[in-house]
């Protein structure tokens, strides 16, 4: 087999596959929860408000808040950074000597640099943001406990 193929689908194709399958099968059961419930409002049928609350949430993204956005980008921008930083060692040091670890190292690095630049950007900018998100879940949280 030529030896460009495998970096071709493995660092191309395959990534594409991956994103397609979860996509499709993600709003494929969106699709038929919604066309259930709608099955089920035509017919007449008592529903909860509760199970449409869930299935609408359900499209919402995750409730992370900006700080955890953050912070998570920071920590892939370490890892890819170090792995690509890692790769470029082993070159080095003759460990490996496959033309690709070049490739891997290359990105590694910079993608890693993007996430971790990101990060200080986005901190720096929005840190207003930052600071009313943070006050509002404090006073969520002591209205908790102090009805």
């Amino acid at each position: 087999m030529d030896p460009i193929i495998v970096p071709i689908v493995v660092g191309g194709i395959m990534p594409v596959v991956i994103v397609f399958i979860t996509f499709f099968y993600g709003n494929k059961t969106a699709a038929n929860k919604m066309n259930l419930l709608a099955k089920a409002i035509e017919s007449g049928v008592d529903i909860d408000p509760t199970v449409l609350m869930e299935s609408l949430e359900s499209k919402k993204k995750k409730n992370t808040t900006i700080k955890e956005r953050l912070i998570n980008k920071l920590v892939s921008g370490i890892i890819l950074f170090l792995l690509g930083l890692a790769s470029f060692i082993c070159l080095a040091v003759r460990i490996l000597s496959a033309k690709w670890c070049i490739y891997v190292g290359i990105a590694g690095v910079a993608v890693g640099a993007a996430f971790i630049v990101a990060y200080f950007v986005g901190r720096k900018f929005l840190a207003s943001e930052i600071e009313a998100e943070t006050r509002k879940l404090t006073e969520n949280s002591v209205n908790k406990f102090n009805p």
